[in-house]
């Protein structure tokens, strides 16, 4: 019985001193994401759905270009709600993939999935879109984190249940990966 108890302390003492050593990864740390959007955005109120593509410059992202699906939209009065997923592609600037590796603007890709709500007005709206980041490709293949786009649009035209405007917007938020 003795014997037991000592190997069973003994085993106790050993597996404390192997955790003690055993250092968790750091956290990521969190890139503050700062700079512009714009583009054009279609929608058809009919189906519920539309896209809206453009160029990006963001700090930690560089310049790009962004696509967003629309998967639901509903309008009540003057306020909407828009739901979907976005990809934030980074330019590859014309570099060579070895040179462009540890360039920000090297072709990799961040994902999203938004929540957007807005105010319709006599010209075209205003807007405020949290981006939730769930992943992408390259050094952006972990990411998380979250970027808001606010900033108004301006109705081009409405041909039946589609309409067109062009957008511009900045963006805040922060990223990991």
């Amino acid at each position: 019985m003795q014997r037991r108890r000592l190997i069973f302390l003994a085993s106790l003492v050993l597996s404390a001193a192997a955790l003690s050593a055993f250092r968790w990864p750091p956290p990521e740390p969190l890139h503050p994401v700062t700079g512009t959007t714009s583009g054009t955005v279609t929608i058809d109120s009919s189906t519920g759905t539309g896209t809206s593509d453009g160029p990006f410059h963001l700090t930690v992202l560089g310049k790009g270009t962004l696509h967003n699906d629309f998967t639901s939209f509903t309008q009540t009065g003057n306020t909407f709600a828009l739901t979907g997923t976005a990809t934030w592609s980074t330019r590859a600037g014309g570099k060579d993939a070895a040179t462009a590796k540890g360039d920000k603007e090297n072709g990799d890709k961040v994902f999203t999935t938004f929540t957007t709500t807005g105010t319709v007005m006599s010209t075209g709206f205003v807007a405020t879109t949290v981006n939730t980041i769930t992943g992408g490709t390259g050094r952006f293949a972990d990411a998380s984190g979250t970027m808001t786009v606010t900033g108004p649009g301006v109705t081009v035209s409405t041909v039946g249940s589609v309409t067109t405007s062009t957008f511009t917007g900045t963006v805040q938020g922060q990223i990991s990966f």
